[in-house]
């Protein structure tokens, strides 16, 4: 035990620790309490949505999104600001008990210098009028206390307690990218974007090719950086991919009327467009994930932060991508038992839509061109539709080649593949952060392996907002 001066000055410490500790769980609770509020409202919010969508009401569903976005956001550096300061103020505590460990591991009944602690507390007690049978009570309360048992009763407190806190976290996250990608479509919809020439697009898609790159590597490495630097970087990395997404929308516009004139011909300009719709949706994801990582580093002593920091060292940021043929829409129509039953990918414009309940269950179908011929496309249980890609886009498409597919009337078609995250994230560190973020922000909805472009209109894409994807 402590000498009695000693003994004094850590409980006021402990004491000091303890209110500041009590006036941040307080907040930290009203935020939890406001997430759950957002959650509900976000329950009615699609409908409210749909609404406006299908009244062309962008300038609306824009001035509402950036308000909620704008609140949503210093709600949520607030909670990370709180939940550091939760995180500082435990570990303050945690270095003063630390040099006393040893006793009070030991019951006190064993310790040297009880015998005259217990002196001075029943004549402290007494001095306070405190009758006989309480003073006896609270004596033997102290000399059967068990701290190792109560530590394992807290530390189970804190994690419960830090689930929920992950919980509400999450919950905060999701309704921040709902409205910032509901943002980027209703900015993308109003038409009013400034035009981009062919070489300004291209200059700012390798900008934001390289930009995508970097961050995935700064990301990876913010686990080893100071708590100084990954403020900072995170900070960094978040206000620049901002920048550059809004840099992207005009660029996603113009690509957008010069497809207009080219009805169903495909031209160069067209594999730009693809790029584009992916790019913006990749460089979300990275705002999604510095939110999410500013939010783990305040958690340095959880399973869930040991978690991120182990994947960014076992991942790489590239990997070695299946080798997929291109094949043309061309060879398919003329030589299509050649490739059946095999993985291949094309590229064209969607030309329809079409999506069927056979015996209960949705299959999708959509027909892609390359403004001479067209095939068809499968892909059962998932409205195809509902990630934003819709007729007028242009797409490139992975998936098996069959030549009599059963789910399109034993019809040749292109049976849409799927991208196993679980299995890349096990290697691949962007993939990991995407599954992570699963129930947060999907940058590619129900993971199909297609790539596409930026439409506009209340069909395209809005889609992933208006099915409730996001």
């Amino acid at each position: 035990m402590p000498a009695n001066a000693n003994l004094k000055k850590l409980l006021g410490q402990l004491q000091s620790i303890q209110k500041q500790e009590i006036t941040c769980r307080n907040k930290l609770t009203a935020l939890e309490i406001k997430s759950l509020d957002i959650t509900t409202k976000n329950t009615v919010h699609p409908s409210a949505i749909e609404k406006r969508i299908r009244q062309k009401k962008w300038k609306g569903l824009l001035d509402t999104s950036q308000q909620k976005q704008r609140k949503l956001l210093a709600n949520i550096n607030s909670f990370i600001e709180l939940n550091r300061t939760k995180s500082l103020l435990a570990s303050q505590k945690d270095n003063l008990i630390k040099p006393y460990l040893t006793n009070l591991h030991k019951p006190l009944k064993k310790q040297a210098n009880w015998p005259a602690l217990k002196e001075e507390l029943i004549i402290a007690l007494k001095k306070k009028n405190k009758k006989t049978k309480t003073i006896n009570n609270y004596i033997n309360f102290l000399e059967s206390f068990d701290y190792k048992k109560s530590l394992k009763l807290t530390n189970q407190i804190s994690e419960k307690q830090n689930e929920r806190i992950q919980q509400s976290a999450d919950r905060w996250f999701a309704a921040f990218a709902k409205e910032y990608y509901t943002n980027i479509a209703a900015s993308v919809n109003l038409n009013e974007l400034p035009h981009r020439t062919t070489s300004q697009i291209k200059a700012n898609h390798k900008q934001a090719a390289k930009l995508c790159s970097d961050h995935w590597v700064a990301l990876k490495k913010i686990f080893t950086a100071t708590p100084g630097q990954q403020k900072k970087q995170l900070e960094g990395i978040f206000s620049k991919t901002d920048a550059m997404i809004q840099k992207l929308l005009p660029c996603a516009l113009s690509l957008y009327k010069q497809s207009i004139s080219n009805k169903h011909s495909i031209a160069s300009i067209d594999d730009i467009s693809i790029e584009n719709g992916s790019l913006i949706r990749e460089l979300l994801l990275i705002i999604m994930a510095s939110k999410k990582i500013a939010y783990v580093l305040t958690n340095p002593n959880t399973k869930i932060y040991n978690d991120w920091v182990q994947a960014s060292k076992k991942t790489t940021i590239t990997y070695k991508e299946p080798k997929v043929q291109l094949v043309t829409i061309d060879n398919l129509k003329k030589q299509g038992s050649k490739y059946n039953n095999k993985l291949i990918k094309v590229k064209g414009k969607i030309t329809r839509v079409k999506i069927t309940h056979k015996f209960r269950k949705v299959i999708s179908y959509a027909f892609i061109t390359n403004g001479k011929n067209e095939i068809r496309i499968t892909l059962p249980h998932i409205k195809i539709d509902s990630g934003g890609m819709v007729l007028g886009s242009y797409a490139q498409v992975t998936g098996k080649w069959l030549q009599k597919n059963k789910e399109s009337y034993d019809k040749p078609s292109l049976a849409l593949d799927r991208i196993s995250y679980s299995t890349l994230s096990k290697t691949h560190w962007p993939s990991w952060v995407a599954l992570q973020l699963n129930n947060i922000y999907e940058a590619n909805p129900h993971s199909l392996n297609i790539q596409h472009s930026w439409k506009p209109g209340s069909n395209g894409a809005i889609n992933p907002i208006k099915y409730s994807l996001i």
